[in-house]
């Protein structure tokens, strides 16, 4: 009886603090190989715009985050470096105040800084040769940039999985 009483209460709390992965909005992937650029909007008009004028390839929904923010979670900063082409992504205000020579965008896009409410790791990974960061959910990705050109600089936050439709208990 008290292990029931234990998962209801634990259940009616995460029912207060986790919205529900059906109130994420697509993160689409963007990629120009020319140069080597990846780019992340949760605006398809701002993805198809890329794919269409700017030589970017289409790679999908790379996963799930908020266009608003939810109980704990953070801004996911956009910042773009137009010297380096590079787009780069932070939870860390004091990181992109002082990214030298990058500019924060316009882009409300928010992650978990922890793991909770069914979400898995973004992780986040930079190719210095040619100054571009890459963010995946999938460990296969992570490990074949990290032994090829990327090096592997953490966890960036958490998200949803694209494919997740909802986790359970949630509000």
């Amino acid at each position: 009886m008290k292990t029931l009483a234990s998962f209801l209460s634990v259940t009616a709390l995460l029912a207060l603090e986790c919205p529900c992965a059906s109130e994420a909005v697509p993160l689409y992937r963007d990629y120009n190989p020319t140069i080597i650029d990846h780019f992340y909007t949760i605006s398809l008009a701002e993805s198809q715009n890329a794919v269409t004028n700017l030589q970017y390839n289409a790679e999908g929904v790379s996963m799930l985050v908020f266009s608003t923010q939810v109980p704990g979670s953070v801004r996911f900063y956009r910042l773009y470096s137009a010297a380096a082409t590079d787009h780069f992504y932070t939870t860390n205000p004091t990181e992109a105040a002082h990214a030298s020579g990058y500019v924060i965008e316009d882009m409300s896009m928010y992650i978990y800084p922890t793991q909770m409410c069914g979400t898995v790791p973004i992780y986040r990974l930079y190719y210095s040769a040619r100054t571009d960061h890459f963010y995946t959910l999938s460990t296969a990705e992570r490990d074949s940039a990290a032994t090829g050109t990327y090096t592997y600089e953490g966890i960036a936050g958490y998200a949803f999985e694209s494919t997740v439709k909802n986790i359970p208990y949630c509000k």
